[in-house]
């Protein structure tokens, strides 16, 4: 999968993360059988990838001096930050992935305060891709894509 930024105002992994899962769950796969020794693909029937677990990316950003740290930091408060912690959650309350990156040491407890933050980012995110999946034929998310009235 390729991502090409358009504008990157910070955050970009969060933003990629996302956009990735939301084109996955976008994807529609063919109908292959196999009988024997032959493979039939049915073009005429497509299918979308199943996606269960929507793993969501919530990025926090830990600026020396300052007591908690940032979510959904822009560029210029990324460049203030001394460590960076990721984590990949999922609303079944799997950490499915976590990174950090720096000097500054967290406390435990601050760990399990991000996960809870990243956890309800994740039940949120989960909710509105959800949701603007199931719309996706009615409703427009960009106002340019909307067919336009015949007068």
């Amino acid at each position: 999968m390729d991502l090409y930024l358009i504008s990157e105002d910070g955050n970009v992994m969060d933003a990629c993360f996302l956009a990735s899962i939301l084109a996955l769950m976008n994807t529609r796969l063919p109908e292959v059988t196999i009988s024997k020794d032959k493979i039939r693909i049915n073009h005429e029937k497509v299918k979308y990838l199943n996606v269960h677990h929507v793993p969501v990316c919530t990025t926090f950003y830990f600026i020396e001096g300052i007591d908690s740290p940032i979510v959904d930091a822009n560029a210029k408060e990324e460049k203030l930050a001394k460590s960076r912690l990721s984590m990949c959650l999922n609303i079944f309350e799997d950490l499915c992935g976590m990174t950090t990156l720096g000097s500054l040491e967290i406390e435990p407890e601050t760990i399990i305060n991000c996960s809870r933050i990243a956890l309800a980012k994740a039940k949120d995110l989960t909710r509105q891709a959800r949701q603007a999946f199931a719309n996706r034929h009615t409703s427009y998310i960009l106002d340019f894509l909307k067919p336009k009235a015949r007068a």
